[in-house]
């Protein structure tokens, strides 16, 4: 759609053009359209100024226009007129709000939404007399301090959300007499401890702000799904009263201090997690077994306990009665004993992270029966619905995403670090680097057609790199380095066209390297420590293909080819002279040489300007 009409209907009471691709400036109607009592044009490319006429319309119940780059300041002047709003949506855009301190607004709003506004440092204190609100959403406004008064004038608030601001300060400890159900506090300075939550709460996210001292012996929140509490300095125990959250779906303490270990919820009057989809530990102290409270959740599909110091074997029931399992990230832990063979029998499983811990024993074959890795497609439907699940609440009259899911999960890959958010649903992974496993790599490693990182380095495995390794068509990255394999790197590996990382260093391979499309573009350091390699791009030539320099060929066709530059030299500077020479003595030949040259000159300047001419003429013409 492109501009908005000239003359509007006049008794028109509802407009929305929301997410229509409307631009240019709003117009300046004649009238104003006083029976509209909804206007909705959020999501467009508009621009300028809000025109008088919008602020003219007493009935107006709904004014929302987020979404646009309308600029312009508003007062309270411009909102006195509205004496019927509830709902006031100018959130993301590029409006300025400058209304007195001391003014009461003659309207009682439910939701007022002006995410990504200036309106700090201090909270507007125009909003005290809005105890009405159902929904407040003022996220990254530059916020540095709320006002003791707040949680009382929004005690009744269904919805609030004051995320990246830099408000600092402690939580009151009446939050758990507030009606939240969803409070989203993250990305700000909020310090001392986590207090009770308010008990009709089902989303609570406290994450990426500086809170400290134990969690709270109750949350009292029995209708708690989602609890994000990540990247703070929690420290104590997770107590155990998380086994009373019964529809508790996603999980993510980690980045904190905790310690001791995980619930078993098997004491507890109610022992089990059922509802469980998501659970993020890692980057704590925490110790004990694998966490027992994980068999009962049999939805179970994102796990990260990685950078702790669990330890023990992984159990044998995680194959049968984890059947959603897509992401099992385990990495520095002090886990040991054999990699259980039941682990192919997760079919969801599209990313398995084992790196640094004490396993040894062989890979078990069974990997290759991991269907989510074998597809095409390469990733695991599960995973990438449980992540949206984790974005945060969708439901608020059915149109808002106002929360999203942010915390970055470093995946070591392709030689370094890297950090996924909503992109690890698409990451197909195996990584069993940096542990004790000896025997050969499996096979049927090949069926793994969805693979995009392979990491089977520092360990004591022995044999030949499978022929069908070339078969993995989308690997980006390959580290078999710091074994002990042998023979030759297969020549399959040149159709992998993807690859953008390769280790094969510190083994004991043979033969020539392959050369050809990505696998030629690799430098010594993906080659070094293997003795018997040899060819590009190796210094060390393969037997009986060594290169000889032209010289001693033939010195016959030395000879010629030195008789031939020879003569080129000498009949160029004879040439020069003989041309010298003349010059010098024939002044008329002389002058007809440089007025040739100088026309020659003027041609090529009268050419260059036709044709800049030209050019400049197309341009503005296509323009």
């Amino acid at each position: 759609m492109g501009r908005l009409p000239d003359c509007p209907p006049s008794k028109m009471q509802m407009l929305d053009l929301s997410d229509n691709n409307v631009s240019g400036a709003l117009p300046n109607w004649s009238g104003p359209l006083t029976n509209l009592t909804y206007l909705v044009l959020s999501i467009n490319k508009l621009t300028g100024p809000i025109p008088q006429w919008i602020w003219s319309l007493s009935e107006l119940v709904i004014l929302e226009l987020a979404g646009n780059k309308l600029d312009g300041i508003v007062t309270e002047d411009h909102l006195k007129g509205l004496t019927d709003l509830q709902f006031l949506g100018l959130d993301n855009t590029l409006l300025q709000i400058k209304i007195s301190q001391n003014w009461i607004p003659p309207f009682e709003l439910q939701a007022l939404i002006l995410a990504s506004l200036q309106l700090g440092p201090a909270f507007p204190p125009w909003l005290r007399s809005q105890t009405s609100l159902q929904l407040l959403h003022i996220s990254n406004a530059s916020i540095t301090e709320i006002p003791d008064w707040f949680w009382v004038a929004f005690s009744r608030a269904e919805f609030l959300d004051l995320s990246d601001n830099q408000i600092a300060g402690t939580l009151p400890e009446t939050l758990e007499f507030m009606a939240a159900d969803i409070m989203v506090l993250f990305n700000n300075r909020y310090t001392g401890m986590v207090p009770k939550f308010p008990r009709n709460i089902s989303y609570m996210d406290l994450s990426r702000n500086s809170f400290s001292g134990t969690l709270p012996s109750d949350f009292g929140s029995p209708l708690l799904q989602e609890l994000l509490l990540y990247n703070n300095s929690i420290s104590g125990t997770i107590p155990s009263s998380i086994c009373s959250l019964s529809q508790l779906a996603v999980m993510d303490l980690s980045g904190n201090k905790l310690r001791g270990e995980v619930p078993s919820c098997e004491e507890d009057s109610n022992p089990h997690m059922p509802s469980l989809r998501l659970v993020n530990l890692n980057t704590n102290n925490l110790s004990g077994e694998f966490p027992r409270v994980f068999r009962s959740s049999m939805y179970l599909a994102f796990i990260d306990l990685s950078y702790n110091r669990f330890s023990g074997d992984l159990p044998v029931w995680m194959g049968v009665e984890l059947p959603c399992l897509a992401l099992l990230r385990l990495r520095h832990n002090m886990f040991s004993g054999q990699i259980p063979v039941e682990i192919g029998m997760n079919q969801e499983l599209q990313f398995l992270d084992l790196a640094h811990n004490n396993f040894s024993g062989i890979i078990p074959d069974s990997l290759e029966n991991m269907n989510a890795m074998a597809r095409i497609s390469g990733y695991s439907d599960v995973l990438d619905q449980v992540i949206i699940s984790g974005q945060g609440p969708h439901m608020y009259n059915s149109v808002y995403d106002i929360i999203e899911f942010v915390e970055e999960v470093p995946v070591p890959t392709k030689g370094r670090q890297l950090e996924f958010s909503r992109q690890i649903t698409y990451m197909v992974i195996i990584d069993l680097s940096c542990n004790s496993l000896t025997g050969v790599i499996p096979q049927g490693i090949g069926a793994l057609i969805g693979l995009r990182g392979l990491n089977f380095s520092w360990n004591s495995l022995g044999g030949e790199i499978p022929e069908n390794i070339g078969e993995l068509k989308q690997l980006e990255s390959l580290d078999l380095s710091n074994n002990d394999l042998s023979g030759e790197i297969p020549s399959s590996m040149t159709a992998l066209t993807s690859l953008s990382h390769v280790n094969f260093s510190y083994n004991t391979l043979s033969g020539k390297i392959p050369f050809g499309n990505q696998l030629g573009t690799f430098d010594v350091s993906s080659y070094i420590g293997n003795i018997g390699l040899c060819g590009f791009p190796l210094t060390n030539s393969c037997p009986g293909n060594e290169l000889s320099p032209p010289a001693d060929a033939d010195d016959g066709d030395g000879l010629e080819d030195i008789s031939l530059y020879l003569g080129f030299t000498v009949g160029f500077v004879l040439g020069l002279w003989v041309i010298f020479c003349v010059m010098l003595l024939k002044r008329k030949w002389r002058i007809s040489y440089f007025l040739s040259v100088e026309g020659l000159q003027d041609k090529i300047y009268v050419t260059a300007v036709l044709k800049w001419a030209n050019l400049k003429s197309k341009l503005l013409n296509k323009t």
